[in-house]
């Protein structure tokens, strides 16, 4: 509870934002005449929220520091602020109230203290009780206070009511039930609201908060079943007596990664709570195991949280930055973290710098397969600030991402808008907010959106009473197959928890398949740990997204949104790559597809060279001394004359040699490579399937020959020397397999690459 500073600011428990009680006050009323003021009964409100401490589920702050002390008794029902004798007021709670609208705030205590709202730093109003037996209305601006308004009061010394209310252009004031104040509203400097001790030593207890206001109709998703429930998944995976937050589920949904509140205060940042990462996995029977810490280097002396995982789940983009020991550096910026063949991770590194042309702290992010960055931010000091908003960074050339760009006003709001969460066909976003109207504090949205200008989406629409309640809900998330979602949310004991609810049709995103599969070494069979595979929308050849095969074993998984045709291969130093491709314009459900990617060698193997002798011309070598190079002349071994791969990513006119449009991008990274490797030749072959064949060979054959040419001049076309290039076409000769169905037809149509010299 670290103080703000002395009277007339107030000292500041220190509150995480996903543990902070919020409300949505999202309704704009229409402009209305000056009225002559009304009693408070003429409110018609909505119960936003009415607390009478019989638990801890709203999340109020409990324990003890410096500044107070503050403790529920479930009992009593009763909420009790204590300060010390050596001064200092605190604030607990706080409430995002949108002043515009009309509202009420009423409170039951006794003590001395009181209301605290529209707070900011420097300036606030209270509604309190004081030590001599008045109330007190006051309003600070700037640390200057003025008197609203003061009285004794009148109703027996033990508990008494307190009201603030907003009615049409109004402040209204209420003491044990009478209308003792009225003015003209003015707006306050602030949003929050909380409550305040006073005097040496002072306790304030509350039996009772109760908010009203006009709500907004809430925009509920459609067609959400009636026996939709979320459930917990607690032990052993969430501890009821820690708040886990944030669940990053990888794409097959074997593996969540979430982070654990240690402690409210870091050890390295005192304004930030301790947090480590843990990780359960998906057992055979489909329930979850026990959380396990990751320990070192991923868990160091500071704050550390997941950010994205591959959809392997053995990479970690994580919100920090590591020194080279793994030792904390600083909370800007995001590290990558790569899991290792024995399990252990690796140090993280600098995965993508933070621009400087984006003030405020970013804190949580959200992918869409590697290739555009979404991110919420708040102002730099969050515990004034209300706000925060929605924005996109798309990557660029040199890796970074940037500038970044707000998601627009259909979205952000004046009030927080957070934890968004991308679903893999890149249009249908998830999100917190408490600036849309829902029930009560952070609720979870959805939105898709509209074009690619990043600022046209459809109203957002509250994920429904199942999944969201007058507790806080957020980083709402999913795998690819969309069955489960897993979101954060207050669980029975106060603390954040982390719950799970099977995602009906009406809040489900668009169809996805998952590809995985090997990367394997096309002449010896043997995987090919960390080679990039990478994809992209096809015809343009727009990237999509890469992900690394993992070390040692060499597989791979991505995930691809319905509604495009990609393209995918695998690369490394000194391979080449063979193409592969997948048509989803017709996707409409999840799917799962195993596909190989095959490299092929463009230099000869020399390995083996430091671990045994060398068969010179005049005699034998001796064998490598370790610590010292020394140089040989090697005859390159004997490799088999012609290898061939398929170029899987070329398109042609029906029945035509003319390539279309999703051939180029294969087609100019076949020409890089070659101008990478200039002493590399090329032979292209045509083959058809046999249609037709038993009647007229003749037009299959021409037909394969002028094709594989169309590839040939194209490379030409890039630069390539005409001496590299040979043709040859085969027709329907040479089937790859049998021509028994049309899959298999459009497998023998086909382009293939000899290569005849390195």
């Amino acid at each position: 509870m670290a103080p703000y500073g002395p009277e007339p600011e107030l000292c500041g428990m220190k509150l995480n934002p996903c543990l902070a009680l919020v409300a949505a006050f999202a309704l704009a009323l229409a402009a209305r005449p000056a009225a002559v003021a009304q009693p408070t009964a003429a409110l018609v409100p909505t119960v936003l929220l009415d607390e009478r401490f019989a638990d801890n589920s709203n999340s109020w702050i409990v324990g003890s520091d410096d500044t107070g002390d503050s403790k529920i008794d479930t009992l009593a029902g009763t909420y009790t602020l204590r300060r010390p004798p050596e001064g200092g007021s605190f604030i607990t709670q706080t409430l995002g109230v949108n002043y515009d609208a009309d509202f009420s705030i009423d409170v039951e205590l006794r003590g001395t203290g009181g209301l605290v709202w529209g707070y900011t730093k420097g300036s606030y109003n209270t509604l309190e009780l004081t030590a001599a037996g008045q109330w007190l209305a006051k309003r600070v601006l700037n640390s200057t206070a003025t008197t609203l308004k003061q009285g004794a009061l009148t109703a027996p010394a033990d508990w008494h009511r307190l009201r603030v209310a907003r009615v049409v252009n109004e402040l209204q004031i209420s003491v044990d039930d009478k209308l003792v104040h009225q003015q003209a509203w003015e707006a306050p400097a602030g949003k929050k609201v909380g409550f305040v001790a006073r005097g040496p030593g002072g306790e304030l207890v509350l039996r009772r908060l109760r908010v009203q206001h006009r709500a907004a109709p809430i925009q509920l998703a459609p067609n959400l079943p009636a026996g939709l429930k979320r459930e917990r998944l607690g032990p052993p995976v969430s501890d009821p007596a820690l708040a886990d937050v944030g669940p990053v589920v990888s794409a097959d949904g074997k593996r969540i990664f979430f982070h654990r509140v240690i402690s409210k205060v870091s050890t390295v940042n005192a304004n930030v709570s301790d947090k480590d990462v843990y990780l359960t996995e998906r057992r055979p029977d489909g329930s979850w195991g026990p959380a396990q810490s990751l320990g070192r280097p991923i868990n160091n002396e500071a704050s550390n949280a997941p950010a994205w995982t591959s959809p392997d789940g053995r990479e970690l983009l994580l919100i920090s930055r590591y020194n080279a020991d793994g030792s904390y550096l600083s909370r800007s910026g995001l590290s990558r973290s790569r899991q290792q063949p024995d399990g252990s991770w690796s140090i993280p590194e600098v995965a993508v710098e933070r621009k400087s042309d984006f003030p405020g702290q970013r804190v949580s992010y959200t992918f869409d397969a590697g290739s555009t960055l979404r991110v919420y931010s708040k102002q730099l000091d969050s515990r004034e600030s209300p706000n925060s908003d929605l924005y996109v960074e798309f990557r660029q050339p040199d890796g970074s991402y940037g500038p970044a760009r707000a998601l627009g006003p259909v979205l952000n709001t004046p009030l927080k808008d957070i934890s968004p969460f991308l679903a893999p066909d890149g249009v249908t976003l998830y999100f917190a907010s408490n600036g849309h109207p829902g029930y009560g504090h952070l609720d979870i949205f959805v939105s898709r959106r509209l074009d690619d200008s990043w600022t046209s989406w459809s109203p957002p629409l509250n994920l429904g009473p199942a999944v969201n309640t007058n507790g806080d809900e957020s980083f709402f998330t999913l795998a690819a197959a969309g069955d489960y979602a897993y979101f954060s949310a207050t669980g029975p004991a106060g603390n954040l928890d982390l719950y799970r609810i099977a995602l009906p049709p009406a809040l489900a995103p668009k169809a996805t398949r998952l590809v995985r599969g090997r990367v394997l070494n096309a002449r010896t069979g043997e995987p090919i740990g960390g080679a990039d595979i990478a994809y992209e929308q096809l015809p343009g050849g727009q990237a999509a997204g890469t992900v690394a095969a993992a070390l040692g074993t060499g597989r791979y998984k991505i995930v691809l949104p319905a509604g495009r045709q990609f393209g995918f291969r695998a690369s490394a130093a000194v391979y080449l790559s063979v193409n592969e491709n997948v048509d989803l314009t017709s996707l409409t459900r999840y799917g799962e597809v195993e596909q190989d990617l095959l490299l092929l060698p463009l230099m000869a193997p020399v390995a083996a060279l430091a671990a045994a002798p060398v068969q010179l011309a005049g005699g034998t070598a001796p064998a490598a001394v370790p610590g010292q190079v020394k140089s040989v002349a090697v005859p390159a071994p004997k490799v088999p004359v012609e290898e061939k791969i398929t170029l899987n990513n070329l398109f042609f006119v029906q029945s035509q040699p003319k390539l279309l449009p999703a051939s180029f991008p294969e087609l100019n990274r076949l020409a890089q490579t070659l101008r990478e490797h200039p002493g590399l030749r090329l032979r292209l072959e045509g083959h058809t399937d046999n249609v037709g064949d038993d009647k007229n060979p003749r037009p299959n054959q021409f037909l394969s020959e002028q094709r594989a040419e169309a590839v040939r001049n194209y490379l030409l076309g890039q630069g390539i020397a005409a001496e590299r290039l040979s043709t040859a076409g085969y027709g329907g000769s040479r089937p790859a397999v049998p021509n028994t169905t049309e899959a298999s037809r459009r497998r023998n149509r086909r382009v293939e690459c000899v290569v005849l010299a390195r």
